[in-house]
């Protein structure tokens, strides 16, 4: 209130004092997702595997603005990992429905050097060197005339090289939602099963918080989802819940011997496994107000605007806007 340039909030005064609980700077940081800006060349689906480990695979030559050729080729599986799309992202679930393949040192947040990838994935290599364009003329080619590639990099930076990955990008546990849409739409993604587990990896419309546990996790999800933050983040936003909101919504850091915080998690997590039923969503609600120290007369009116809010849909979900990007 002190501050005449701060957000602008929209929401019925029976609500305020409630949602003023909510408000604050949260010590989580979140991120935007893996940007290819030619998602047709890095994007791909598994056709099989073969008996040395190498993957047939076909790139989603469909996807996105630029028309691609479509190919299928052999590549080593080191740098393939799942794929998260925005309309692979729900609230209480977060299914990869793709492969992207990251040739990419997140610590460096350059392409893996040419030198490298020619010796450990030549295949992988000549996948991409088919893509690359005419270096002279990068304006005219493929994944060297892609504009971010161009405004961020320079010539002399692997052609393959990406934008928005760094260490976050290949935490185990992450806490993801949709940026296209009226609100936070919150799921947890872990690492994928199976001999060799990877992380999944979410696109540029994917808003992600890595955590370092699945207890941490699912209770930074239930947060997000429960009531009292759903209606801090619509009341002052109208599309588009990018990673600013945790600028203004404060999440407590997890507290493993928080008995509260790990009753929350667990909550969270039976959301996930049974896609959120009513009873548990108030489930959710109760332990996250007491969390925030909303009392149940403060819930109550939360609740209630939410719903007059939502359109009698409180979940946030949107029938009519998938959430993908392509």
């Amino acid at each position: 209130p002190k501050k005449s340039s701060s957000p602008w909030m929209t929401a019925p005064k029976s609500a305020l004092s409630g949602i003023q609980k909510v408000l604050g700077k949260s010590p989580y940081q979140a991120h935007a997702g893996c940007c290819t800006w030619l998602n047709g060349v890095f994007w791909i689906r598994i056709l099989a595997t073969l008996p040395n480990g190498n993957l047939v695979i076909e790139n989603l030559h469909d996807v996105g603005k630029i028309a691609i050729k479509k190919v299928e080729w052999v590549i080593e599986p080191d740098l393939v990992y799942p794929l998260l799309r925005g309309r692979d992202v729900h609230r209480w679930r977060a299914e990869p429905s793709a492969h992207i393949i990251l040739a990419q040192d997140p610590k460096t947040r350059r392409g893996i050097p040419e030198s490298v990838m020619v010796l450990k994935y030549p295949k992988t290599f000549s996948y991409f060197k088919q893509f690359e364009g005419d270096p002279k003329n990068p304006e005219h080619g493929a994944l060297r005339g892609r504009s971010g590639y161009r405004k961020y990099f320079n010539p002399t930076d692997p052609f393959y090289s990406m934008y928005n990955v760094g260490p976050y990008t290949m935490s185990k546990w992450k806490v993801l939602w949709p940026e296209v849409g009226h609100s936070v739409r919150a799921s947890v993604c872990g690492p994928t099963r199976g001999k060799e587990s990877k992380p999944s990896l979410p696109d540029h419309t994917i808003i992600v918080i890595p955590c370092d546990t699945a207890k941490e996790a699912y209770y930074v999800a239930g947060m997000l989802n429960s009531s009292p933050a759903q209606i801090a983040v619509r009341s002052y936003i109208v599309l588009h819940p990018s990673p600013h909101i945790l600028e203004h919504i404060h999440i407590p850091r997890f507290n493993p011997e928080n008995r509260l915080h790990v009753h929350l998690a667990e909550i969270s997590r039976q959301c996930h496994l049974n896609r959120g039923p009513e009873e548990m969503e108030e489930q959710i609600d109760r332990a996250a107000a007491r969390i925030w120290r909303v009392n149940l007369a403060e819930l109550r009116a939360i609740q209630e605007a939410l719903s007059e809010l939502s359109g009698g849909n409180p979940s946030g979900e949107d029938p009519d806007n998938p959430g993908d990007e392509d």
